[in-house]
């Protein structure tokens, strides 16, 4: 419920880049779907921009339209968009090459 009410509060103001650290990674997945899916059509709905920072790959290859991750010292290690019409063979390489770039 907290979450719910947390990301409320950050569209009832209505701006234009959200700034997110693992909003959803305390809940069960059941209410982290739903939130997850809610979040989307919200931004859609909103065109708002988020920065989401998240461990799970699988979050953010279900919310992200730009991918990038980081190793030490704040450096690129891969970069990506990802489009809606993205194949499972897509996809599966995404993972690949982030499973793939360095940990830092």
């Amino acid at each position: 419920m907290r979450q719910r009410l947390s990301i409320a509060r950050a569209f009832a103001i209505k701006p234009e880049i959200l700034l997110c650290g693992e909003p959803f990674s305390a809940l069960d997945e059941h209410t982290g779907n739903a939130l997850r899916e809610e979040f989307r059509g919200l931004l859609s709905q909103t065109k708002a921009t988020a920065i989401f920072i998240t461990h799970s790959i699988e979050e953010a290859l279900r919310l992200g339209g730009r991918l990038m991750v980081f190793e030490r010292p704040a450096r690129i290690a891969y970069e990506t968009r990802l489009r809606l019409d993205m194949t499972q063979s897509d996809l599966d390489e995404v993972r690949s090459h982030i499973r793939r770039a360095p940990a830092g």
